[in-house]
């Protein structure tokens, strides 16, 4: 999901050649979407599921069904309320953007 996500931001690169992280995870968050929710494919490790486990973005998307009870799975992901979709994106990158503050050299 976050190859396609770059992958299909490549053109929206700002003057200095640099993804906005955002762009990136909204396409990332919409991808993931509609494999797992709306088509049940799982992503992952194939161990996650067999433990009866899931991915943390499954995780952070039961959240937000219990959370917002008029978001339901067959919701395409454009229809979204802006606001919440953008909540959903932010909890989604929250553990990357632990990970890369941690590995930050300068």
């Amino acid at each position: 999901c976050f190859i396609k996500a770059l992958i299909e931001n490549v053109f929206n690169v700002d003057n200095d050649g640099y993804l906005d992280y955002d762009d990136i995870y909204e396409k990332f968050t919409e991808t993931y979407w509609y494999l797992t929710v709306q088509h049940k494919i799982r992503q992952g490790n194939a161990s996650i599921y067999r433990d009866g486990k899931k991915t943390s973005v499954e995780r952070v998307f039961d959240k937000f069904f219990l959370r917002y009870p008029a978001l339901t799975p067959d919701i395409s992901f454009e229809a979204i309320d802006e606001k919440i979709r953008h909540k959903m994106v932010t909890e989604i990158k929250k553990p990357v953007q632990e990970i890369c503050y941690r590995c930050r050299i300068w």
